[in-house]
């Protein structure tokens, strides 16, 4: 179910906006700045606003810390200030927002998803315009991916031969790849595929994520005691935080990177990046899609996108029955919808 708005918008009922007064000042200085300097008339102005706020609800943050995260303020650190990080996090938010639903008679129309990116482009333009911030995403870029997912039936994922593929060909020692790293390519692998992070996540990830901990819940439901378990707490879109257990094999494959990784760059410490690149930097959106399409070369299957790992972590719950509200929990999806 939907309103129709704005010349045949698609507004989804489930995804209500938060109202422009929780918004913070910067937005209203710029819906200000389109009514006064811009000559926007109101239709638009309303438009741009609705467009803004659903990118507010889709990424699960609080109205009023929406100028903290797109775009960072140059009073950020270096880290939360990068460009590549936050285009990182808007390609997340735009792909859930066109794989909100599956059923394409549902989906967000193209016109929603292509109104949503003009109210972007134009908020970042207000904010270089006024020096608030020292880059922007590349929202054209953006625009292009949307293009492209919007008419897919469904979010593409790795099939079993093809995961264990990629599981074969990141492991390997005789990488012919600059940016390969065998033990920490398996793990990073692992983390997509199985954990289910978003490309985000694994950038932003950091050493004390993981750490031992109780899952009391699970204590007598499948026969495991309640003795520490690894535990790794996501911090996702919107600040929220989600613990998601880690197995064995993974923490194994996490311990033998982190073995070379020490050998290389030396001791870690808390805050550290989880992953880093060949040079010791940390990974940028740019650089970790070079990388798994250089894995996926390599191990000569179709070049998915990062998100196609997440999906196959969600794909793979599915086909063991798990029930879809808890892969929603797991994935960290606000909705199951």
């Amino acid at each position: 179910v939907s309103l129709k708005l704005l010349g045949g918008l698609d507004i989804p009922l489930h995804r209500d906006l938060p109202p422009e007064e929780e918004m913070p000042a910067v937005f209203h200085a710029w819906l200000q700045w389109l009514r006064v300097r811009e000559g926007k008339p109101p239709n638009t102005i309303r438009a741009y606003s609705q467009a803004v706020r659903r990118i507010v609800t889709y990424a699960g943050m609080e109205p009023a810390s929406f100028h903290e995260t797109f775009p960072a303020t140059k009073d950020d650190t270096a880290e939360k200030r990068s460009v590549e990080n936050r285009q990182a996090r808007l390609i997340d938010i735009v792909g859930e927002m066109l794989r909100s639903v599956y059923d394409k008679s549902q989906r967000m129309s193209k016109a929603t998803i292509n109104q949503t990116l003009a109210a972007l482009t134009s908020y970042y333009d207000y904010c270089a315009l006024n020096y608030l911030v020292e880059g922007v995403p590349d929202v054209k870029r953006i625009r292009k991916i949307a293009k492209v997912d919007v008419d897919q039936a469904d979010p593409s994922y790795y099939r079993v031969e093809d995961l264990e593929r990629l599981y074969q060909t990141a492991a390997k020692e005789e990488g012919r790849r600059r940016v390969r790293w065998p033990t920490r390519d398996l793990a990073m692998v692992a983390f997509l595929a199985v954990m289910g992070l978003r490309a985000s996540e694994l950038i932003d990830a950091e050493i004390d994520w993981l750490s031992r901990q109780r899952l009391e819940e699970r204590a007598g439901l499948d026969g495991v005691s309640d003795r520490p378990n690894w535990v790794m707490e996501v911090r996702g879109k919107g600040g929220r935080i989600r613990r998601l257990p880690v197995s064995p094999e993974i923490m194994k494959a996490n311990n033998r990177w982190q073995a070379e990784r020490a050998k290389r760059f030396g001791r870690t410490k808390e805050g550290d990046p989880l992953f880093l690149q060949n040079n010791g930097a940390p990974f940028t959106y740019r650089r970790l899609l070079w990388w798994l399409h250089t894995v996926n070369e390599d191990a000569g299957v179709r070049d998915h996108s990062l998100h196609a790992l997440r999906h196959t972590a969600g794909v793979t719950l599915a086909s063991y029955g798990v029930p879809a509200h808890e892969i929603a929990k797991f994935m960290g999806h606000s909705s199951i919808v």
